[in-house]
């Protein structure tokens, strides 16, 4: 039986699995050995030190020094909380502006969600700089590579042997042991989920068959060297040739005119996706293959042939690829976001 495993959004771009996010700045492996007292951490030094403005809670701004770069970890409360104390071992909720020595910001938090992470699961010079701090401090970090990424540092945006300056501002702390409750019953609740929605499954697969054979085709053309079989009964069948040229970066192509519900711009949806390339075996939801019902953004966002279609569209989308060819991705809307399906989201 096919499965929404996390109901993801869709990238249509790339192939049918999501790509992770890139590490952010502040995870690593910390030692096991660290000592996160604040008597390990060195005293600031005038004159090496990074100038920092900013409000309360504000992104700050951090103004490079002009001074030697320090070769001990520099940890500094810049604005004092009134919170609990910070342990080696809690997961910490925070803001964080991260930039090289040279004044190259390569992360922050502010301008989208604050992060989440245990102490022990990042950087050591977070983990030595920030436990004795309190909820509420704000920390200007300044780290060397040995307690930061090293020699090899973290490409593309940390270079090697990189020294590295930090503020954080603290917003929350938890303990080990609340951290791995509060995990527990977040794993507990996803598998609730993920069993709520196979129940789901079989009814939404049916109906989005139905709509599938229900649709009427559309008269359409594609590039010279690619071809796609329109079946009504499942995945389409997709050819690409070496010789297949696009004349401009994307192209959406309808090739079947659903009769179901229609998908309003705002509207995310429920789709089947089958990909293919010239030289790569196509890959598809469809079917037993272990591939995955997905669900798509709003409407607006996937393109405008996908604005106001309705369930039962098939709407085919040709790009050109990294390697020069031409890639082929089509849709296929099966439903709308079933009511049942909004409330476990």
């Amino acid at each position: 039986m096919k499965k929404i495993k996390s109901l993801s959004i869709i990238a249509l771009a790339a192939a049918l699995t999501l790509s992770g996010c890139g590490q952010s700045a502040t995870t690593g492996s910390s030692e096991s050995s660290v000592e996160a007292a604040a008597t390990a951490v060195a005293t600031p030094v005038d004159g090496d030190m990074p100038k920092v403005e900013g409000g309360d809670g504000a992104e700050p701004v951090i103004h490079p020094a002009k001074g030697k770069e320090p070769t001990e970890l520099v940890s500094e409360v810049l604005k004092k909380g009134d919170g609990e104390e910070i342990k080696p071992d809690d997961t910490l909720k925070v803001n964080y502006l991260g930039q090289l020595w040279n004044g190259t910001v390569f992360d922050k938090s502010y301008g989208r969600e604050p992060a989440t992470f245990s102490l022990d699961g990042v950087i050591t010079g977070w983990k030595k700089g920030l436990a004795g701090k309190h909820v509420g401090d704000r920390v200007l970090l300044l780290v060397p590579a040995a307690d930061g990424y090293g020699a090899a540092g973290s490409p593309p945006t940390i270079p090697e042997n990189a020294t590295l300056v930090f503020v954080v501002d603290i917003l929350e702390r938890k303990d080990a042991a609340q951290a791995a409750e509060e995990q527990k019953q977040q794993e507990e609740k996803e598998k609730a989920r993920q069993e709520a929605i196979e129940k789901l499954l079989p009814e939404v697969d049916k109906a989005g068959q139905e709509a599938l054979k229900a649709a009427k085709p559309v008269d359409f053309k594609l590039p010279e060297g690619i071809t796609i079989e329109n079946n009504q009964d499942g995945a389409p069948k997709i050819t690409v040739s070496k010789d297949a040229k696009l004349d401009q970066d994307d192209l959406l192509v309808k090739m079947l005119d659903g009769t179901g519900p229609v998908i309003g711009k705002a509207d995310p949806f429920l789709c089947n996706v089958t990909v293919a390339a010239e030289g790569q075996e196509q890959t598809t939801t469809w079917g037993n293959n272990g591939r995955t019902i997905q669900q798509a953004p709003p409407a607006e966002q996937m393109g405008p042939e996908f604005v106001d279609a309705r369930v039962g569209s098939r709407i085919a989308r040709l790009h050109k690829n990294e390697k020069g060819g031409v890639t082929v991705s089509v849709v296929d809307i099966i439903s709308p976001i079933p009511e049942a399906l909004k409330k476990l989201q």
